[in-house]
């Protein structure tokens, strides 16, 4: 008797989306479409397209990293916006229009489509005593209908010599971008995270092991504006040695489906 061999053809390329919000590959759309009582009963499923649907997905992300730097410093270091947004894959900061307050764009590029967004972004509770703190953002696509919100938290607490931290985000993504669905949405943005986290960890404990710059009275192109300008100041700290890569959501599209793949052909050897 012939075997018949998986087909890639039939599982590397998504053309809808289920009930569920997850990808649908070729012949399976079916089968992830119509509920058990439909199947094999000859009706035909209804699905999604990805050219033409509109997309929503929310979700909730959690991380931790450790960095060995005292709490403290970590925590003025995850406030600071003129250095965080240099470790926010595709950010761009563009104006700080107060202390709390603070707009910007994201740019994420999906082969040769590239998704924009315009956005602000607040400190919505800041407490220094428990070095704790929540970011609401929120940001709509620059040629689309779609939009973005964003809520993180975090907290740091000192471990041994140095610090961990914890973020949770719960965010909801309208449009383009969500049209993959939520479980690859999901391992993308750990990824994005995971990178944003080790740009973080690498600034702060570079900064850890300088010397502090000395005090200067002289005014150079360094210098920071006066303050209400809306212009962006620099830093007082050292400038950072790490800053994040631009966003290529097709490459790690690939990544998490072919991560999948190997997963689904690794249980069943």
């Amino acid at each position: 008797m012939h075997e018949q061999k998986p087909g890639f053809d039939l599982m590397l390329v998504p053309v809808a989306v289920d009930r569920r919000g997850n990808l649908v590959f070729h012949r399976n759309l079916r089968a992830a479409n119509e509920p058990p009582d439909a199947r094999g009963q000859g009706s035909r499923a209804r699905y999604r397209p990805l050219y033409s649907a509109t997309f929503s997905s929310e979700m909730q992300l959690e991380n931790s990293f450790s960095v060995a730097a005292p709490p403290d410093r970590v925590f003025a270091y995850l406030l600071d916006v003129n250095k965080v947004a240099g470790c926010v894959p595709g950010a761009e900061l563009s104006e700080v229009v107060d202390p709390s307050t603070f707009k910007g764009k994201v740019k994420i590029k999906v082969g040769p489509i590239t998704v924009a967004y315009n956005g602000t972004a607040r400190i919505v509770d800041r407490d220094d005593s428990s070095h704790s703190a929540s970011i609401e953002a929120e940001g709509r696509e620059t040629t689309g209908p779609g939009s973005a919100r964003a809520k993180a938290t975090m907290s740091v607490v000192a471990e041994n010599e140095g610090s961990i931290v914890k973020i949770v985000t719960d965010y909801n993504v309208a449009g383009r971008v969500a049209q993959f669905g939520r479980g690859v949405m999901e391992d993308v943005s750990r990824r994005l995270v995971g990178e944003m986290a080790a740009c973080i960890k690498a600034n702060v404990e570079a900064g850890e092991s300088r010397p502090a710059p000395e005090a200067s009275s002289s005014t150079g192109p360094g210098a920071a504006t006066d303050e209400g300008s809306g212009a962006l100041t620099s830093s007082p700290s050292p400038t950072a040695v790490a800053t994040a890569k631009p966003v290529n959501a097709l490459g790690l599209l690939f990544s998490v489906l072919w991560a999948r793949v190997r997963g689904v052909f690794g249980a069943k050897s």
